[in-house]
């Protein structure tokens, strides 16, 4: 649909027809898309093996409510910017891994000791610069 040029010009949380398809908006952190129809979703960034861009707890928290959102949905397949289509297990691998995150920086006194419980938790994800860029919210430079 030509008309819509990005998620932000559709109304949220109401289901709105755009080429052909059904799609409800849904944005608390990372502009989820979803199509109930066809049970698939876009979000920017799932990507169960790679740490994520969390740029504080409000983030995290907010991004903890767009996977409750996708899982509540019964979406299957989830397409992101930055991995391949995903199946919806990923939702549950990616909510550990965040809430985990949360707990991690609490817990931290520096960027760096919550950068090696993050690597000690996870240490097959990959994309270290997305946990540097985590750690840089949550540990801002003073």
């Amino acid at each position: 649909d030509v008309a819509v040029k990005n998620i932000e010009t559709l109304e949220k949380d109401v289901p709105q027809e755009v080429a052909g398809f059904t799609v409800i908006a849904h944005d608390a952190s990372d502009g989820t898309l979803l199509s109930p129809e066809a049970q698939v979703a876009y979000i920017h960034m799932l990507s169960a093996d790679y740490h994520s861009i969390l740029p504080g707890k409000a983030a995290a928290q907010g991004y903890i409510a767009d996977l409750e959102y996708l899982k509540k949905s019964g979406v299957e397949r989830i397409y992101t910017t930055h991995h391949e289509p995903e199946s919806a297990d990923a939702i549950d691998t990616k909510l550990a891994y965040v809430r985990f995150v949360i707990q991690a920086a609490e817990k931290a006194q520096t960027a760096d000791e919550f950068k090696a419980a993050v690597k000690a938790e996870t240490p097959s994800y990959k994309r270290d610069q997305y946990l540097d860029m985590t750690a840089a919210g949550f540990f801002p430079a003073k």
